[in-house]
């Protein structure tokens, strides 16, 4: 069956608890007054016709649910009882008026941009992508310098390290201050039992502003890297020619 869409109507699941959600004949009836009401007011041989209202008969909806009249007179008796819809009769059509009509069209208050559709996931991929895209020199330098420090092969195109490191950079740290934590981590925790965290994913993860934090409190940190940066192989016991000297 090909489905094309003029509009929706929505149905909370609370609606299991509603009184006729198991007589399948009172719901397929509620249900089909809810699909065919009025979404907007019109003219109608001479009456005002409102939203929620639908112009009707027993024999119409008999014909368009394929059930007798008795049953679409009982279903309608329902609904009537627990004030679901309300009936207005003449003598040629009857006026029925979802009660609660705008209960079912919720989704018209929704505008586009807050609709979970997948055209919209799509999209938000598709910009945040595109947005982590304009980092990919910092991040390829960054990775790079982690490791030339450390003796690594991370790579800069990792799901993870582009996430973690594009976050960094929209939160406004440049790629010198994101060297002054690795230095320093690196001078703290090389040769010991957290050298297993010199990864981006702890580096550069939920704790990077910690890291940078405690950086800058230090005698170290003046926002750039290239004044320490030869620390670190000193730490690791390496040679070292320095640039002042």
């Amino acid at each position: 069956m090909s489905i094309q869409y003029n509009g929706f109507v929505t149905l909370p699941r609370s609606i299991k608890d509603w009184r006729w959600y198991h007589n399948s004949n009172t719901f397929r009836v509620f249900l089909h007054l809810i699909l065919t009401a009025n979404f907007t007011e019109r003219d109608f041989e001479g009456i005002t016709v409102h939203r929620g209202q639908v112009v009707t008969s027993r024999k119409s909806l008999a014909e368009e649910l394929n059930l007798s009249e008795r049953e679409i007179r009982t279903a309608l008796t329902h609904l009537k009882s627990t004030n679901d819809i309300a009936i207005k009769s003449t003598t040629k059509f009857s006026i029925i008026t979802v009660i609660s009509y705008d209960d079912y069209q919720g989704v018209t208050n929704i505008s586009t941009n807050e609709r979970p559709s997948s055209d919209q996931r799509a999209t938000t991929l598709k910009e945040k992508k595109e947005g982590n895209k304009r980092y990919s020199r910092e991040i390829d330098e960054i990775i790079g310098y982690l490791n030339q420090k450390v003796g690594t092969h991370y790579r800069a195109n990792t799901a993870n390290t582009v996430k973690h490191l594009a976050a960094r950079l929209k939160e406004g740290y440049t790629v010198e201050q994101i060297k002054v934590v690795i230095v320093s981590k690196v001078m703290e925790w090389q040769g010991t039992d957290m050298s297993k965290f010199l990864r981006p994913d702890t580096l550069f993860g939920s704790k990077f502003e910690s890291y940078y934090n405690a950086v800058a409190s230090s005698q170290v940190a003046d926002g750039t890297a290239s004044m320490y940066a030869n620390y670190a192989p000193a730490y690791r016991g390496e040679e070292v020619t320095y640039d002042d000297e």
